[in-house]
């Protein structure tokens, strides 16, 4: 299966956006993580801007990835993730939901949209400057590093 990302879901699909993030049965496997997400960042909505689809989080507006299956292109998302960045060295991600169906335990066992999800947010963390470490509360707290992007040698 490929994977793409997008940063907004089509209006149209607003129900299926709205089930994966509030009605998603995983949910309570993180729900410790949950509420102290929806504690420290406020409750999830979802937005209408223009023709697409958002997410906010109470005063905030976390940046937002949709994880699509571009062998289905008009299927609704099968991920999400909002994350933020909460100080110049840190990046918060403040949830994740995932279709049941591709969890790593799912039909579509092993596809790991949360993981790819997670690495994605991470990919880009290493393109902002000064950040050092992404922060994960589902779960209890982790903090992976993000490494480090060096100039490349030479010149082409």
């Amino acid at each position: 299966m490929n994977l793409e990302l997008r940063s907004t879901a089509p209006v149209e699909q607003r129900k299926a956006v709205e089930g994966l993030l509030f009605f998603n049965p995983s949910q309570g496997q993180v729900r410790d993580g949950i509420v102290a997400a929806l504690e420290t960042f406020g409750m999830p909505r979802v937005v209408e801007q223009g023709s697409s689809l958002t997410i906010l989080t109470g005063s905030h507006q976390p940046q937002t990835l949709f994880a699509y299956d571009a062998d289905r292109p008009a299927s609704p998302p099968i991920g999400v993730i909002l994350f933020l960045r909460t100080s110049p060295t840190d990046v918060t991600i403040l949830h994740v939901a995932v279709r049941p169906e591709y969890t790593l335990q799912g039909r579509r066992e092993g596809t790991g949209v949360g993981l790819f999800l997670v690495e994605s947010v991470r990919t880009l963390c290493t393109r902002i400057s000064g950040v050092t470490r992404l922060i994960f509360t589902y779960g209890g707290r982790s903090v992976l590093s993000v490494p480090q992007r060096t100039p490349s040698s030479g010149s082409g």
